[in-house]
C-alpha cells in the first residue's frame, strides 16, 4: 500500500498524496461517509479525449482481462457500460456484487454511487453533483469516464481505502438510544476508542515503513549526520574558548560586561543555524550531483564503447552481405547464439536466483513485525560471530609449516583466475587479427580481381612493355646459342668419355691377365680399394679434427653467452620480484575499490530511483494542482458573472436601468420566455391530442386515396387501349365511372361528384 491513509481518516488532495486529518475518521459523524474530503476527478487540461479514452481502455483491459478495442468500448452504453464499472469494482472489493441483469436497476445504481461516494470518497464536479445519480444512472459519458479515469488512476489508493473502510466506517446508533442504555453507550465508547486506536497505530506504522524504506540511505544519512555533529561539536568548543578568553568591550551604563559564556547568548543565532542546515543540504547535493556526474561519465564511455562494437559489427555484416559470404555470418551467430546460451544457462540464472533471494528475504523482513529488541539481540549475536569469524580468519592467515597460507593461496588462486583472463583476452585479440587478415585477403582478392580485369596497355606503358619484352627476346636468343654450344661440348665429352671407357676397360682385362698368369688376381682392384680407404680415413680424421674445434668453439661461445645472460638477467630477476610485489598489492587494492564501488553504486542507484519517484510525484502534484486552478478559475468567472447579473438585476428593479426597449429586467424577460414556452407547450398538446385523437380516420382516408389512384390509373389504362372503340363503349366507361363516383344529387349538391366507398 503505498501512501499514507489516504481518505480513511483525512483528506487526499488532488496528487493523491495523504493529508492526516487526526482521529475524525472517516465521515467525522455522518451516516457513514468516508470523510468531508474528496478527490478532484477531471483529468488534466492538456490531455486529449482520445489519450482519457486509450487510457480508461487499456487500464480496463489490464485490470478485468478483457480484450476491449477503442471502437468497442465505445459503443457499450447504459447498463452495459455500468456493469463494466461494477466489474471494477468488485476488483476492489469480492463483497460488492452488482448484477444489472439479475437485480433491479434502481438498486444496482444506488449500491453503486453508494460504493463510490461513501467508500471510494469521489467528489463529483460541481455542476453535476446536484444530480450526480441520474447521470450515473444514464451512463451519461461526460460524468462516467472522468469518474472511470480517476478510479483506474489510483487503484492502489482505491485497494487501500476498501480495506481500511471495514474498520473505519462508524457504525451509527442514535443518540438517545445511546442516552437511555448505559451499557449501549460504554461499548460504542468503547469502540470508538478502538477506532482511535486503529488510526494512530496505522500512522505509526506507515511512518516506519517510510522511514525504513531504504535502509542504505538511512545508514549514509546518519554517517554523515554523525560526521557533521562531530565537527560541529569541535567548531562550538574551539569558538566558546575564544569568547571565554576574549573580553566584552561593550559596556553598559559605563559597566563593562562580561562575555557571553553560553551560545543561547549568541547574536542572530537562528539565521547562522539556517546558514548552516543551507550550507549543509548544498553540500551534499553538490555532492550527490558529483556522484550522479561520475555515473554518468561512465555510462555514456560505456555506451560508446558499445556503439563502437556495434558499428564494427554492422560493418562486417554488411560487408559479408555484399560479397556473398553467408558462411561468415553463419559461424558469426553461431557464435553469438553459443554465447548467449552460456550466458542464459550460467550467468542469467545464477543473477535470477540471487535476484529471488533476496526479494523473498526483504518480503519477509516486510511481512514480519518490527521487534527492536529481538533485531538488536540478533545484531550483537552476529557481532560476536563476526568476531569469531575474524579471528578464526586471522588464525588461517598465519603461515603453516612449510610457509603456505590462505593469503599465498588465494594470491596463487587469483593469479590463475588473472593468467586465465589474459588468455581470453589473448584469445580475443586473436580472434580480431584474424577477422583483420581475414579481411585484408578479402581485399587483396578484390583488387587481383581488378588487377586481373584491367584493360590492355596503351601509349608509354605499352612501348615500356615492349622494350622489355624485345630485351628478353635478345637474352632468351643468347641463351639458346649458349645451350647449343654446351650440347655440342657436351657431345665431343661424351665421345671423349666413352674412348677412354673402352680404353681403361681393355687396360683392365690386360692387368686381370697378367695377375691370373703371376697368382696375385685381383691385386689391382685391391690396391686401388685400400688408397680409396686411405683416402676416406684421411677425410674422416680431417672431418673429426674440424668438428672437435667448432664443438670446443660452441661450448665456449655458450659459456660466454650464459655468463652474459646471467649479468644482464640479474637486475631484471630482481626488478620482476618487486614487479609482481607491485602487481599483487595493486591486484588487492582493485579488489578493495571495487567493492567500495558496487557498494557506491547500489546507493547511487537508490538514491536515483528515490528522485526518478519523487520527480513522477512533483509532476503529478502539478498537473492536478493546474487541473484545480483552471476548474476554479471557471468558477469565479461564472459567480462574477452570476454577482454582475444579480447586481443588474437589482438596478433594473429599482428602475434606475431598463435591459432593453421591451423589458425592464431579466426576471421581465424571464417571464415573458416562459410563458411563450407554455404556451407553445399548451399549443403542441393540443395539436399532439388531436393528432391522437384523428389518426386512425386519417390513415384510413389515406388507404382509400390509395385505392382511388389505383382504381383511376386502371381505368385510364383500360381507356387508352380502347381508344379505337365505340362511342357506345365509351359511354358504358363513363356510366362506371359515374356509378362509382356517385352524382352530384346524392352528397354534394348538384354538379359534384363524391367517391363513396364502403368499409370493405
Amino acid at each position: 500500500m503505498e501512501g499514507g491513509l489516504t481518505m480513511a481518516y483525512g483528506a487526499i488532495n488532488p496528487m493523491g498524496a495523504t493529508q492526516y486529518m487526526g482521529a475524525g475518521g472517516m465521515g467525522g459523524g455522518g451516516a457513514g461517509g468516508m470523510g468531508a474530503g474528496g478527490v478532484s476527478a477531471l483529468p488534466p487540461p492538456a490531455m486529449k479525449e482520445e489519450e482519457i479514452m486509450q487510457f480508461i481502455v487499456e487500464n480496463v483491459n489490464n485490470v478485468l482481462s478483457r480484450s476491449y478495442s477503442l471502437v468497442d468500448f465505445d459503443a457499450l452504453q447504459g447498463p452495459r457500460l455500468l456493469q463494466v464499472i461494477a466489474d471494477v469494482f468488485t476488483t476492489l472489493s469480492a463483497q460488492l456484487l452488482i448484477n444489472f441483469d439479475e437485480m433491479p436497476f434502481d438498486q444496482s445504481v444506488q449500491q453503486l454511487t453508494d460504493f463510490l461516494l461513501k467508500t471510494l470518497g469521489y467528489k463529483p464536479p460541481p455542476l453535476v453533483a446536484g444530480n450526480f445519480q441520474q447521470s450515473i444512472a444514464n451512463a451519461e459519458t461526460t460524468v462516467v469516464y472522468p469518474m472511470m479515469y480517476w478510479l483506474l488512476k489510483n487503484m492502489a489508493m482505491h485497494r487501500k481505502r476498501v480495506y481500511l473502510a471495514r474498520f473505519l466506517q462508524r457504525v451509527e446508533i442514535p443518540e438517545d438510544l445511546r442516552m437511555q442504555d448505559e451499557g449501549v453507550r460504554d461499548l460504542y465508547q468503547h469502540y470508538d476508542g478502538l477506532r482511535n486506536d486503529f488510526i494512530s497505530t496505522h500512522k505509526r506504522v506507515d511512518a516506519l515503513k517510510e522511514a525504513h524504506a531504504d535502509p542504505a540511505e538511512a545508514r549514509r544519512k546518519i554517517g554523515v549526520l554523525e560526521q557533521e555533529r562531530d565537527r560541529l561539536n569541535t567548531l562550538i568548543s574551539l569558538a566558546q574558548k575564544k569568547l571565554s578568553q576574549v573580553p566584552n568591550k561593550d559596556c553598559v551604563d559605563g559597566v563593562m560586561q562580561d562575555p557571553p559564556r553560553k551560545l543561547s547568548q549568541v547574536p542572530n543565532k537562528d539565521a547562522l543555524m539556517a546558514s548552516c542546515k543551507t550550507l549543509r543540504a548544498e553540500q551534499e547535493e553538490a555532492s550527490k550531483l558529483a556522484e550522479r556526474r561520475v555515473e554518468q561519465q561512465q555510462a555514456l564511455i560505456s555506451a560508446e564503447r558499445r556503439g563502437t562494437e556495434m558499428s564494427n559489427r554492422l560493418q562486417n555484416v554488411r560487408r559479408d552481405m555484399h560479397d556473398g559470404r553467408v558462411d561468415s555470418i553463419v559461424r558469426r551467430l553461431r557464435d553469438e547464439i553459443q554465447t548467449n546460451k552460456m550466458k542464459l544457462q550460467e550467468q542469467i540464472p545464477k543473477e535470477l536466483n540471487e535476484k529471488r533471494a533476496e526479494n523473498a528475504a526483504l518480503t519477509k523482513l516486510l511481512s514480519e513485525p518490527l521487534d527492536f529488541q529481538s533485531l538488536h539481540n540478533e545484531m550483537a549475536q552476529l557481532d560476536k560471530e563476526c568476531h569469531q569469524l575474524q579471528v578464526q580468519v586471522a588464525e588461517r592467515q598465519r603461515p603453516g609449516e612449510d610457509g603456505s597460507s590462505v593469503v599465498s593461496v588465494k594470491q596463487q588462486v587469483q593469479r590463475v583466475v588473472k593468467k586465465k583472463q589474459d588468455i581470453l583476452a589473448e584469445l580475443g585479440n586473436l580472434q580480431a587479427d584474424h577477422e583483420r587478415i581475414q579481411t585484408e585477403i578479402r581485399e587483396k582478392d578484390m583488387t587481383i580481381a581488378q588487377f586481373r580485369d584491367s584493360k590492355v596497355l596503351k601509349g608509354e606503358d605499352f612501348r615500356k612493355y615492349s622494350n622489355q619484352v624485345r630485351g628478353k627476346t635478345a637474352a632468351t636468343k643468347t641463351m639458346k646459342t649458349r645451350l647449343a654450344d654446351l650440347r655440342a661440348e657436351w657431345g665431343v665429352l661424351s665421345y671423349t668419355e666413352k674412348t677412354v671407357q673402352d680404353t681403361f676397360e681393355g687396360l683392365r682385362i690386360e692387368i686381370e691377365d697378367i695377375e691370373s698368369r703371376m697368382g696375385i688376381r685381383g691385386y689391382s682392384r685391391t690396391a686401388e680399394e685400400l688408397s680409396q680407404v686411405n683416402a676416406q680415413k684421411n677425410n674422416a680424421e680431417q672431418a673429426k679434427g674440424r668438428t672437435l674445434e667448432e664443438l670446443s668453439k660452441v661450448v665456449q661461445d655458450f659459456t660466454i653467452s650464459i655468463r652474459e645472460r646471467r649479468t644482464k638477467l640479474a637486475p631484471q630477476i630482481n626488478e620482476l620480484r618487486t614487479v609482481r610485489q607491485q602487481a599483487n598489492e595493486v591486484e588487492q587494492e582493485w579488489e578493495e575499490k571495487k567493492s567500495q564501488y558496487d557498494y557506491q553504486e547500489g546507493m547511487l542507484m537508490q538514491d536515483v530511483s528515490k528522485i526518478d519517484t519523487e520527480v513522477n510525484q512533483l509532476l503529478e502534484e502539478t498537473r492536478a494542482n493546474e487541473a484545480l486552478f483552471h476548474r476554479l478559475n471557471a468558477q469565479v468567472l461564472l459567480l462574477d458573472t452570476q454577482v454582475m447579473r444579480a447586481g443588474e438585476e437589482r438596478e433594473f428593479a429599482s428602475g434606475s436601468k431598463k435591459l432593453d426597449q421591451q423589458f425592464q429586467s431579466y426576471s421581465e424577460l424571464l417571464t415573458r420566455t416562459t410563458e411563450d414556452h407554455e404556451r407553445r407547450s399548451k399549443d403542441l398538446q393540443r395539436k399532439r391530442r388531436d393528432v391522437e385523437e384523428n389518426h386512425s380516420l386519417h390513415v384510413q382516408q389515406v388507404e382509400w386515396f390509395g385505392t382511388l389512384r389505383k382504381i383511376l390509373e386502371g381505368k385510364l389504362s383500360s381507356v387508352k387501349s380502347q381508344n379505337q372503340q365505340n362511342a357506345q363503349q365509351q359511354n358504358s366507361v363513363d356510366k362506371d365511372i359515374q356509378s362509382l363516383m356517385g352524382n352530384g344529387g346524392n352528397r354534394g349538391g348538384p354538379g359534384v361528384d363524391m367517391l363513396v366507398l364502403g368499409n370493405n
